[in-house]
């Protein structure tokens, strides 16, 4: 009966500890993503019309084939804005027109932040094309 005991004790020992143990799985390591997809963040100005304004709303969809969509927002009107991207590296640069601003005339904008497959675009930096005193700063976590 002692044998048949100790069995028993060490069969629910070996089950207790299988059923414990956490499952091994090789490590995938950290997510990545693709360059492609929505991002979305803040601007704020660093010289030009509004300096002290808080941030604002902005986003990026960044499509295949250097396509590109920009939304943003200042002081609670929407824009939008159309143009091109790359990625050379880690750095990404963008050329976009907003058809209509405050301005009523299309405005030209280019952009650069630095890329990384974790999901954010970092040390963001934009600026007008024709006038060269609006520019400021953005960051955008990518989405999806």
């Amino acid at each position: 009966m002692k044998n048949k005991l100790t069995i028993f004790i060490l069969f629910a020992v070996v089950v207790a500890s299988f059923s414990c143990a956490k499952p091994t799985h090789p490590q995938t390591g950290p997510l990545t993503y693709p360059i492609e997809g929505l991002w979305i963040g803040t601007f704020k100005y660093d010289q030009g019309v509004s300096p002290n304004q808080n941030p604002q709303y902005f986003s990026f969809v960044i499509k295949p084939e250097g396509e590109l969509i920009v939304e943003s927002k200042d002081d609670g009107i929407k824009y939008f804005a159309t143009g091109t991207w790359t990625l050379t590296n880690s750095t990404l640069q963008c050329s976009y027109v907003y058809s209509t601003s405050v301005l009523a005339v299309p405005l030209s904008q280019m952009a650069t932040a630095t890329f990384q497959n974790s999901g954010k675009l970092t040390t963001g930096k934009w600026h007008n094309q024709s006038n060269v005193n609006e520019k400021g700063t953005f960051t955008l976590n990518r989405i999806n």
